[in-house]
């Protein structure tokens, strides 16, 4: 089955944030602690971005809704699972694509509707879920163009500097 991705449109930023915990073992020999080995006991990992588009769609996610029959968004009835797929567009760099099979939307941040005179973003945030089929959070691999084929081994090297740019795609759970 092919994924058939939805472009989210113009987004400020896409962060991804793992969120290790460990467990420090000490050994307390000689009179003072030290610590001699860490343990990871759980991966959690989060993301969060900023749209400009505010597009149905998009509008969906971000309130936690579902399209009635009258097109109308009802806000807050569901939870939202999607994928969500980034593809680098920078100039300066590797292009990157990253893609999440499994994500959890939060939607936890405020959505500002009126208040500034600059444009208004929609915020997203959410959790990224590990995928068993796949047996990881997702997958990154370099794309060609910009400077891709940069000597990311052969530091330093200013083509190895990134300057981030992209676009932000989502697709339901599955596909």
């Amino acid at each position: 089955m092919t994924t058939v991705w939805t472009d989210m449109g113009s987004i400020q930023n896409f962060d991804i944030t793992p969120n290790p915990t460990v467990i420090d073992h000490k050994i307390a020999r000689g009179g003072l602690k030290r610590v001699d080995e860490t343990a990871m006991t759980l991966l959690q990992m989060e993301f969060a971005t900023k749209i400009d588009e505010w597009t149905l769609d998009n509008m969906m996610i971000a309130l936690l809704g579902q399209i009635n029959t009258a097109g109308l968004i009802e806000i807050g009835v569901t939870s939202i699972k999607r994928q969500l797929k980034f593809e680098g567009d920078n100039i300066y760099g590797s292009q990157w694509e990253i893609i999440l099979p499994n994500v959890f939307i939060a939607a936890k941040e405020t959505i500002a509707v009126m208040g500034s005179d600059d444009f208004a973003e929609l915020p997203l945030s959410g959790r990224i879920l590990y995928d068993n089929g796949i047996g990881s959070f997702g997958t990154a691999r370099p794309l060609s163009g910009a400077t891709g084929g940069a000597p990311i081994a052969l530091t330093p090297s200013t083509l190895n500097y990134y300057i981030g740019t992209g676009i932000l795609s989502s697709a339901p759970i599955g596909t």
